[in-house]
């Protein structure tokens, strides 16, 4: 299911079939290249903000109450989750965590958000991870 709608969002996030603006009449070769390659790397940005998703919600004990507060990609490929679980004892937790670029595993640890995310800004994509890891609340 996930990659249907992965398929579908990404499918979607593609500008053929539409008709090309004034501005991108004019882009020559070389920035129409490297418009190409942005949109390539926002893509892959995006799916690996998905598996992260995807990752904070098998490692939950109760995945069904997994709400993301907010999934930030920040510039350097950084994606910053915010996000409240249930504890063992049925109360909610505040989490964090963090996903490098060239990191393989999400770090929990408060030293890692503290300084790769604290108080910095990016994109949101929290609706995008939430809606294809399956969980809009």
């Amino acid at each position: 299911m996930i990659g249907i709608v992965l398929a579908i969002f990404l499918t979607g996030c593609s500008e053929s079939g539409s008709v090309p603006t004034e501005q991108q009449k004019v882009l020559d070769p070389t920035q129409e290249a490297a418009s190409e390659k942005q949109k390539a790397l926002d893509k892959e940005r995006g799916i690996r903000a998905v598996l992260g998703a995807s990752s904070i919600l098998a490692s939950a004990r109760n995945p069904d109450s997994v709400k993301f507060d907010s999934v930030i990609i920040l510039a350097d490929g950084t994606t910053c989750y915010a996000y409240r679980a249930q504890n063992g004892f049925g109360g909610m937790n505040r989490e964090h965590a963090v996903l490098l670029l060239n990191g393989k595993n999400l770090s929990t640890s408060a030293a890692s958000w503290n300084a790769h995310c604290a108080n910095k800004q990016g994109t949101d994509v929290t609706y995008n991870v939430a809606m294809l890891a399956g969980h809009v609340h």
